[in-house]
């Protein structure tokens, strides 16, 4: 039987380090970034940039993703909720 690992994160740190990542890429302020952003359209990723994000979010959090879902993953609410339903969070 598999365990999950537990993170060294928080929901709330790793909140914050998605909007930190997708500000610096974006160059969009993390304040005016929303979950209900579209990655495409308010945050200006094109294919290559949303794959290099979900990634990011698969080293950073220690995760996989697959190809399905990261073609459901439409906005930085998707992101958020993908990967915080395959991690075990750190209480805060």
């Amino acid at each position: 039987m598999m365990y999950a690992e537990p993170s060294l994160y928080t929901v709330a740190e790793m909140e914050e380090k998605i909007f930190d990542y997708l500000a610096e890429v974006s160059y969009i302020a993390a304040e005016g970034i929303t979950r209900s952003c579209s990655l495409t359209n308010d945050i200006s990723l094109d294919s290559l940039d949303k794959m290099e994000l979900i990634m990011w979010c698969e080293k950073t959090f220690v995760l996989a993703i697959d190809d399905s879902e990261a073609t459901e993953i439409d906005t930085v609410g998707d992101v958020l909720d993908t990967v915080k339903r395959k991690k075990t969070w750190r209480e805060e």
